[in-house]
């Protein structure tokens, strides 16, 4: 598998997506979907991460905990594409990182994000902070063993 990885980078998730939503009705920002789509003609495979951790206002700082989506593997045929639902919550700070078959001309996979109050798993009132498209990730140095 390629050895090419792109990220959001670091991101806040605000409580709600708006105060109307959160007044009136209560929602909260509790999820994210990732979205894969492979146009390419031949299979394609990514491995997804979204690291998170406890907001901390400096001079206070915070360690990285457990993953929010562990290291997940997908694997799309030409013309398939998914969402991976990803369970969020304030005040924590997240960072979605994919690996493997993707590039940001997007001529092998294209991948966005979108994050807000859900049902069942997907996104049902977007919050337009936590939105990412292909063009806002960017091109992350692979230091590790990949």
């Amino acid at each position: 598998m390629s050895k090419k990885r792109i990220t959001t980078g670091p991101f806040f998730v605000p409580l709600s997506p708006s105060a109307t939503d959160f007044f009136f009705f209560g929602r909260v920002n509790n999820g994210l979907n990732i979205i894969l789509k492979n146009h390419s003609d031949k299979a394609r495979t990514v491995r997804v991460t979204v690291d998170q951790c406890a907001a901390a206002l400096f001079p206070a700082v915070s360690v990285e905990g457990a993953p929010a989506l562990p290291e997940t593997t997908v694997t799309l045929q030409p013309d398939q594409c998914t969402i991976l639902p990803v369970v969020v919550s304030f005040p924590n700070t997240y960072r979605v990182v994919i690996r493997g078959d993707i590039d940001l001309d997007a001529e092998k996979m294209e991948v966005s994000v979108t994050g807000g109050s859900t049902n069942a798993g997907l996104v049902e009132f977007a919050d337009p902070t936590l939105f990412f498209r292909m063009e806002d990730f960017v091109k992350d140095e692979v230091d590790d063993d990949d």
